[in-house]
């Protein structure tokens, strides 16, 4: 998962079509990052994206390949904030879980997505949402132990997540991840 922090201040200040050019190129920015590391893009959610690698085509090195997008990702946003010109700061939140998920098409009778559901999926949007910094990676315990010290992490320590009954240990990568990236 990643989201814009501060959108809602964003959508204030800046005429609709102009906040349309701006999600469109982010959007642009985040699609092709994510698929050159073999992920999929789930779907835009407002200001956010929901991605997943590993599906439908394995990819060895997932856990990996998650944080290499995310690091380019980021590394990417001084372009887009000085293409953007916008008047609130344009800082990203990203959190990764790796687990269990079910992918494939869901959906009512009428309209059907190809999506992923699962635990793993609501930990990655807590990490991001109420556990993740400005310009960070926040990622759980699992996928810290599948990175195996490819990146430097830090623990954040453990986090009862909203609606989530375990405890969640958390952790932030070290590089690449500084708040004024």
């Amino acid at each position: 998962f990643s989201d814009v922090e501060g959108f809602s201040r964003l959508t204030e200040a800046v005429a609709p079509a102009r906040l349309v050019e701006l999600s469109n190129r982010y959007f642009t920015m985040a699609e092709d990052v994510i698929h050159r590391h073999h992920g999929t893009v789930d779907k835009f959610i407002g200001d956010g994206v929901l991605a997943f690698f590993n599906a439908p085509n394995a990819v060895p090195r997932h856990a990996q390949e998650a944080c290499d997008a995310a690091l380019e990702f980021l590394s990417q946003l001084p372009a887009f904030r000085a293409f953007a010109r916008t008047p609130t700061a344009t800082r990203t939140r990203i959190g990764l879980q790796t687990g269990q998920v079910l992918v494939g098409n869901m959906g009512s009778e009428n309209r059907m997505q190809y999506t992923v559901i699962g635990n793993t999926v609501n930990v990655a949007a807590r990490l991001e949402g109420y556990v993740g910094e400005a310009n960070a990676i926040t990622i759980g315990g699992e996928t810290n132990r599948l990175l195996a010290g490819a990146f430097p992490t830090e623990s954040l320590g453990e986090f009862q997540l909203k609606g989530l009954e375990k405890k969640i240990e958390a952790y932030k990568v070290l590089r690449g991840s500084a708040a004024d990236a």
